[in-house]
């Protein structure tokens, strides 16, 4: 976007959420990009009936929302396309709308010493088909090789600076508490300090938030003095009548 090229983005939302979303292709406005999502149903229902089933029926999701765009913005230049289970949906549009195709591929689970049969399929597909594949570090690009025969470009720092220095603000009143949060003592699955974790979500106005770690509660020690560090200084206070009326006793 900052040279010069229109940017726009693609989703396909299949997640089980229990909260309202628009059936259909929804689109928004963010910092001057359009964002195109598709949802119908979650696809986790379609579980039952194999990861090809799976495969076509979000080729076909994908591709209702990719019309739209081309009916709003014309026909794009370029196709990027990440993760695996995107990529491999993104070869459709390769094929049928002859458009170039880079992968850039970040999934830790790739580094797993024996992959999954629908991670093969998918992987069968998508890498081979892709133009370009870019992978964020050399364990990926060597797992890539080894599974699937094909070389990728390690590409180290995809994220700019402004976006690391950017500072999330939440201004809601009634703030949320996040229930799924993996650190980096999760195995295989999360990046974030979990000191950091809950500094961020103590400075936002969160009062409390889930550590879902996987395979190990080695941040626990670490969370709980940090935690027990910040209500001895006397600023949960405030919480404990609204908790107290709710039938809990902090502590």
């Amino acid at each position: 976007k900052r040279a010069g090229h229109d940017v726009s983005i693609l989703y396909i939302d299949g997640r089980f959420r229990f909260y309202w979303r628009k059936l259909g292709i929804s689109h928004k406005i963010d910092n001057d990009i359009n964002i195109y999502g598709i949802y119908w149903f979650p696809i986790k229902c379609l579980r039952i009936a194999g990861i090809k089933v799976i495969h076509r029926f979000r080729n076909y999701m994908l591709e209702r929302v990719f019309k739209h765009v081309i009916k709003m913005e014309g026909k794009p230049d370029m196709i990027y396309a990440h993760y695996l289970y995107n990529i491999v949906n993104a070869t459709n549009l390769k094929e049928k709308y002859d458009i170039p195709l880079v992968g850039i591929e970040h999934w830790s689970m790739l580094n797993q010493s024996h992959l999954s049969s629908k991670t093969y399929y998918s992987g069968n597909i998508a890498y081979p088909k892709s133009d370009r594949i870019l992978a964020v570090s050399n364990t990926l690009a060597k797992s890539i090789q080894k599974n699937f025969r094909i070389n990728a470009t390690v590409v180290y720092n995809m994220l700019g600076c402004e976006f690391l220095n950017h500072q999330n603000v939440n201004k809601s009143k009634e703030k949320r508490v996040e229930l799924h949060c993996h650190t980096v003592m999760s195995q295989m699955d999360g990046v974030i300090d979990e000191v950091k974790l809950i500094k961020t979500a103590i400075k936002w106005g969160h009062r409390a938030i889930a550590i879902t770690d996987h395979d190990g509660c080695q941040a626990f020690p670490h969370v709980f003095n940090e935690v027990t560090s910040y209500n001895k200084e006397g600023r949960f206070e405030p919480y404990k009548k609204k908790i107290k009326k709710r039938g809990f006793t902090p502590r």
